[in-house]
Order: C-alpha cells, then structure tokens, then sequence
C-alpha cells in the first residue's frame, strides 16, 4: 500500500514537471510532432497495407501479416523514443529567456547518438516482445528512459544504458505505466479516428495515424523527461544548461 502510494505521489509529480515543461514549448512540441510522425505516419500505413493483402498462400499472408506488424510496431517506437529525444534536448539546451526553436533542436540534437540508443533499445524490446511478453516489458522499463537520458545528461550511448537503468531501479511499474499509458492513448485515437473518418481509404488511415501520433506522443516525450527529472532528483523543470548540469551531476 506504501509502495503503491509513492508510486501515485511521483507520477503526480512527474505530470505536474510535463505540464511545467509543456506551456512554452507548445508551437515546439507540435512542429516537431508534425516533421517526425506525419512520415511515420505514412510508413505505418504503407506496412498495414502490405500486411493486408490477398493471397493464395495462407502461409505467405500471415507472414507477411507478421513481418508489416513487427514493423509497425518498431518503427511507431522508434519514432517515439527520438521525440523524446528532441523534446529532451529542447529542455536541456535551450538557455532561460530564449525560446525554443525547431531549427535550435535540430542543431543542438546529439543525432547519431540518439539515433543508436533509439535502435538498439527499439530492438531489444521488439526481441523481448517476440519471445515473450514479460522480457519486452522489463526492457521497455530498464532502457526507454536511454535516449532522453542521452539528451539531458550529455553522455555517450553505453553510459546512457548504463544511467536509464539505474534510474529504473525500484521505480519499473511508474516508467511503465506513465509511458504505456501514453503509448495507448495513441492507439485509442487511431482506433477513434480510423471510425471517424473511416478505416478503408489510404488517406484517411494515414490521416488517423500521424493526428493520433502528433497528439499522443508529445505526451510520452514529456512523460519520458519528467521522469528523468523526477528519478534523478532534479528539483523543478530546470532549462538550459542548468538542467543538464544538474542532472549529469547525478553519476
């Protein structure tokens, strides 16, 4: 019952720190939502299609039908886990007084970091998930803080591994509910808006896609910050360069 009570104070905590970091960022958060997930949002309906064609092979159908939802589901994570990303270096490098831009995001952003934290925790967790469920689970809470971590903190790729899953240490259910929360709230719209605007042309597939992720995701980005800012100990939504001190200050 204790346990259970900390967990409700830290996610009310870790809300009150997205909300915090969400009010001046908003233009931000959704320019950034529309350049990463309307793409994606195309992707992920080229592979629905390719998954739901006919065939005279049953076998060949449900592969195939396999292999484009494997490939939904890590590309969908992929595209989540780099927001954060962004969104994490927005926070961290953007100095008191200056707003945020897109194109300063876009300079700042370790890429190549980001982008190697993001697939190989994008991989592991769609492994876990293959073999069994509950592996995947455990991945997802020990690494899918790494990329934001990367970001916030300014450390390399092993040591951003290293740092997520320290900070996930008693703390799992609270990282996995916060962010699968948020990862559901996107299928809920897909699913809503799929009816909405009806699921069988390709424009309105791809429509509900990106428009459930651009409201979703933004909200797992803020998430995947305040706990990082919650689990290190980092008082407030700190910006600029004061934030990144004091949170790689935590080793």
């Amino acid at each position: 019952m204790v346990a259970y009570k900390s967990c409700v104070e830290s996610a009310r905590r870790v809300i009150a720190r997205a909300i915090s970091i969400a009010r001046p960022r908003l233009a931000l958060l959704l320019g950034l939502a529309v350049l990463v997930f309307v793409p994606l949002g195309l992707l992920g309906t080229v592979d629905e299609s390719l998954g739901s064609f006919d065939g005279d092979e049953a076998a060949v159908v449900r592969a195939a039908s396999v292999a484009a939802a494997v490939t939904l589901a890590a590309t969908s994570l992929l595209g989540q886990l780099l927001f954060a990303g962004l969104v994490a270096a927005s926070v961290t490098r953007t100095e008191p007084g200056q707003a945020p831009s897109i194109a300063g995001v876009a300079r700042e952003a370790r890429w190549s970091r980001l982008i190697a934290i993001d697939l190989l925790t994008t991989l592991a967790v769609i492994v876990g998930l293959i073999l069994l469920i509950l592996p995947g689970i455990f991945v997802f809470a020990r690494y899918a803080l790494a990329s934001t971590v990367s970001d916030m903190q300014r450390c390399g790729v092993r040591e951003s591994f290293r740092r997520s899953s320290r900070l996930s240490r008693g703390h799992g259910t609270l990282i996995v509910t916060m962010l699968l929360t948020a990862l559901l709230l996107g299928e809920v719209l897909q699913a809503a808006l799929g009816l909405l605007l009806g699921d069988q042309a390709f424009l309105a597939r791809w429509l509900a896609s990106s428009l459930s992720q651009i409201i979703a995701n933004p909200i797992f980005a803020l998430f995947a910050v305040g706990l990082v800012l919650e689990l290190s100990g980092t008082p407030g939504a700190r910006r600029g360069a004061t934030a990144a001190a004091a949170a790689a200050a935590e080793q």
